[in-house]
């Protein structure tokens, strides 16, 4: 038995999308890219209409995926994963325009493939896809070290937020981007003309995380990560966090040790 999933993550200007494959044998990769909206038709409108031009460029594509899907393998996409707008600005007509979208991407996905997508938050899908990540704040906002107190007082909370063994205001998206990276090393990166990493490849690896998120969510049961054990020593903190069978290993050098 396999399962063909499409993962979406969706902005105005680009689209990441990549579909699983999903049997017995694990989870294969079959496509991962970024979808430009933007072009000289798309930049001459404002408002409503560019958002359905935009969606008639999402739709000739997914129309291709379905195609795709159907002569290679005789099958079709059965689920559709979306990552849920991210409401941090304060712009409402920003949160607006974003929202408007995705009902807008989430009613071709039904019209073209007869799926009700499902939505999971950036947070959630990338805790559930990485839970590794969950950790114990090592740094302050001010990027300093927090003390022995403080590292102790979390581990005796048990907090674990995300990023936790990274300084505050590290660029979370190189981090999962670097990630996804190591675990499917031959997806294809896209370069700018002076040989860097272009930005909509991030949001190929976003609609990856998405997907893994979301059936790793779903198969847990929404069990969070947490701390089974920690060994508190003069120069150093051993921590182990669990999220279903998996065990994590974290050390937090203190006073510069190593």
């Amino acid at each position: 038995m396999k399962e063909f999933i499409l993962g979406l993550d969706v902005s105005t200007s680009v689209i990441g999308m990549s579909i699983f494959k999903r049997c017995e044998d694990g989870l294969d990769i079959i496509i991962s890219e970024s979808l430009e909206l933007k072009n000289k038709e798309t930049n001459k409108l404002k408002g409503l209409e560019a958002l359905l031009i935009k969606n008639t460029i999402f739709e000739k594509k997914l129309e291709q995926y379905v195609a795709l899907i159907k002569i290679t393998y005789n099958d079709r996409i059965t689920k559709v994963v979306i990552e849920e707008p991210l409401f941090s600005s304060n712009n409402a007509l920003t949160c607006g325009v974003l929202l408007k979208f995705n009902g807008i991407i989430s009613a071709t996905v039904y019209k073209t493939i007869g799926v009700v997508a499902d939505y999971i938050s950036s947070y959630d899908a990338r805790m559930y896809a990485f839970p590794i990540l969950c950790a114990v704040n090592v740094y302050n906002k001010k990027g300093e070290k927090r003390s022995k107190k403080e590292l102790q007082k979390s581990l005796k909370d048990g907090k674990l937020p995300l990023f936790g063994n990274f300084a505050f205001g590290i660029s979370k998206k190189d981090v999962i981007f670097d990630m996804i990276v190591e675990q499917y090393p031959n997806i294809n990166i896209l370069l700018d003309k002076k040989g860097e990493i272009k930005k909509s490849n991030y949001d190929a690896s976003d609609s990856i995380v998405c997907i893994l998120g979301k059936l790793n969510m779903d198969k847990c049961n929404n069990v969070k990560p947490k701390i089974i054990s920690y060994d508190i020593q003069n120069d150093k903190i051993l921590y182990k966090t669990q999220w279903m069978n998996n065990i994590y290993e974290h050390k937090i050098v203190i006073d510069g040790s190593s």
